[in-house]
């Protein structure tokens, strides 16, 4: 239990900070993942050929693009935290 007001302030401080880094990325990852699963689904049941139609394989590409930015977050987050550890002393 951490009794120090003081030191909890400065606990959640840090957090809040590693929580902003690589917020938009993450965000945008998950929004164009999203926006290629439904492309994949209206491909799938709307266009000839289904997933295996350009258009089915346009929506993969923008599933890999959210990945990518997805996993960019992930860097940025673990490099933010390893440069800047948690220090209960400071």
């Amino acid at each position: 239990m951490i009794d120090d007001h003081a030191e909890l302030q400065r606990r959640i401080a840090w957090l809040q900070s590693v929580r902003k880094v690589g917020q938009l990325p993450r965000q945008l990852g998950f929004l164009l993942c999203l926006i290629g699963v439904i492309l994949l689904t209206y491909a799938t049941y709307k266009i000839p050929g289904g997933p295996r139609s350009a258009f089915g394989y346009t929506s993969l590409g923008v599933i890999a693009v959210g990945w990518v930015f997805l996993i960019f977050s992930m860097v940025a987050r673990t490099r933010y935290v390893r440069a800047h550890p948690y220090e209960p002393a400071s």
